[in-house]
């Protein structure tokens, strides 16, 4: 951009020195012409119609230029917007397997999680059929305690029974002991931690979880700032064309008028050469015929020597009044050519 400023500057300012000089040209008098008759006007300066010419060719350049740099800026958004945009469906296209991935993931860890919960199901199960054949052992010893104390009085019956007591005590205590480890073990299998590889793998999938998570919001983030700086992408690309069409447009317009200009001059220029040469041809004639008048009076007495001193006078009105039409011709000529510029 500075680079374009800085070229848009001197461009300036040689439209402006240019201007200044041709100024400076056109209202430059030239010098007075010799005391003499002219036969005709065609040895006349023509006007100086190459100014505006000149100041229209470095105009339809400059706008040249700068609608090329518009055309070039607009080509390197293009370019931009479409990196942006194939840039953008790469990113969409990982942010979709990152998707596929995580929801891989997730099925597995549903499937994981369904089947630690049917292990302790199992588990639970056990504990609660244990538990019944303990209820199951009590009761009998309380039935064969009953039992004993019905049939105090036998000996060997009261021995047999004691030691059928002492039996199922033992087992009873076996039971009972048994189930005690069940419960420590079904207590350490609900409150401990899973094995330690199990852990790892579920730490290790809790943090490639929270790192997809992460990602996905990274990448939701980056692609809303996409989405903005491709929609200012679009709004500058269309900013570039409207301003390439209205430099387009103002071109062509710049153009139609300084053609329409021009052939107004060449126009008006025709008109006072015509004019010019008719008055060249009257005053001729005029010329002429004094001339003859001048040469006829001279061989005359005094009188006809003053009438020709009278007509010498008439005669130098004459050629100053043509000389002061002819400078006012050009200068008129000079200021039309200066307006048109």
């Amino acid at each position: 951009q500075q680079k374009q400023q800085k070229q848009q500057k001197q461009q300036k300012q040689l439209l402006q020195q240019q201007q200044q000089q041709q100024q400076h040209q056109q209202y430059s008098l030239p010098p007075p012409p010799p005391p003499q008759i002219r036969a005709s006007y065609s040895d006349l300066p023509a006007a100086p119609s190459s100014g505006a010419i000149r100041i229209n060719d470095i105009e339809k350049e400059a706008l040249k230029m700068k609608h090329e740099e518009m055309l070039q800026k607009y080509e390197e958004l293009k370019n931009q917007f479409d990196r942006q945009g194939g840039e953008l469906s790469r990113r969409n296209e990982e942010l979709l397997d990152l998707q596929r991935n995580h929801e891989a993931f997730r099925e597995k860890f549903i499937m994981f999680r369904e089947g630690m919960r049917g292990k302790t199901e199992e588990s639970d199960s056990r504990f609660r059929r244990l538990e019944s054949e303990l209820q199951a052992a009590q009761d009998e010893l309380a039935h064969r305690k009953e039992a004993m104390e019905r049939q105090q009085g036998g000996g060997s019956e009261a021995g047999e029974l004691r030691q059928r007591l002492q039996e199922a005590e033992d087992q009873v205590a076996v039971l009972k002991a048994t189930l005690r480890n069940l419960e420590e073990e079904l207590d350490r299998a609900r409150t401990a931690p899973p094995p330690q590889q199990t852990e790892a793998e579920l730490a290790s999938r809790d943090a490639l979880i929270k790192d997809l998570r992460m990602r996905v919001e990274n990448q939701s983030e980056y692609i809303r700032t996409q989405n903005g700086q491709l929609h200012k992408l679009e709004a500058q690309a269309a900013q570039a064309q409207e301003q390439a069409r209205r430099a387009e447009s103002a071109l062509a317009e710049t153009s139609a008028a300084r053609e329409e200009q021009t052939l107004d001059f060449q126009q008006r220029l025709a008109a006072a050469q015509r004019e010019a040469r008719e008055a060249d041809v009257k005053y001729s004639a005029q010329v002429k015929a004094l001339n003859a008048a001048v040469l006829e009076m001279r061989g005359d007495s005094e009188e006809t020597q003053r009438a020709a001193a009278a007509l010498e006078r008439q005669l130098g009105q004459l050629r100053a009044e043509a000389e002061g039409k002819d400078a006012r011709a050009e200068l008129a000529a000079q200021g039309r050519a200066a307006a048109e510029a």
